[in-house]
């Protein structure tokens, strides 16, 4: 190699160390909100005054394994693989006011006498998987405290609540009025006063 070709090499190394390729799906493309970094751990996501974001902390659980008694072949009643998740519910800060308050009043019976409830899954024969079906067990329980909105209807809605009331009742009406002899026996004049009786039922109906 020449001492001229090896010069140049040598001014052609900055160059290339700037124009490094990227793929058109990297992934700072993929997720360019994301810092891509392992260690940073995300902001716990806000939780609403009545809703349940999901997000629950592990560092306030309490997570322990026992002897599992489902699948695992050779390995049941030898594994320690059945996951136990509990929590207090009276330290349970990270949970909106509201949620807290119903899960007490609605899951009463599974809450100790130290304020614990306890979750158990025994699905798998892994832990960590076992330990994800105690925690969505947890999720659903939760979401199941939120409180339920009651809208108010609007004036079309009132409304039409009415008039499919109305209608009802008038049907109601119709079907209890009394068949007259004359009608069974097939006269026409029977038929009628059958039709001014309903007709006065009614009117009867709304001005009393």
């Amino acid at each position: 190699m020449s001492l001229r070709l090896f010069s140049r090499i040598l001014q052609l190394q900055p160059a290339v160390r700037n124009c490094s390729y990227k793929s058109a799906i990297s992934l700072d493309k993929l997720y360019p909100q994301s810092s891509l970094s392992i260690t940073k751990v995300p902001p716990p996501p806000p939780n609403e005054p009545t809703k349940f974001s999901g997000y629950i902390p592990i560092e306030k659980l309490r997570i322990s394994y026992s002897r599992s008694s489902g699948p695992g072949g050779q390995n049941v009643n030898k594994v320690n693989t059945k996951a136990n998740v509990k929590f207090n519910v009276h330290e349970a800060s990270w949970l909106p006011d509201a949620i807290r308050d119903n899960l007490k009043l609605k899951f009463k019976n599974h809450i100790s006498k130290d304020g614990f409830i306890t979750l158990q899954s025994d699905r798998t024969r892994y832990q960590h998987l076992n330990t994800a079906d105690a925690l969505q067990k947890l999720r659903e329980m939760l979401r199941s405290c939120e409180p339920v909105e009651i809208k108010e209807p609007t004036p079309e809605t009132a409304e039409n609540c009415v008039e499919e009331g109305r209608k009802l009742q008038e049907k109601g009406f119709w079907r209890n009025v009394p068949e007259l002899p004359l009608k069974a026996a097939g006269c026409c004049v029977g038929s009628q006063i059958t039709d001014l009786l309903s007709k006065f039922y009614i009117c009867c109906l709304y001005l009393f």
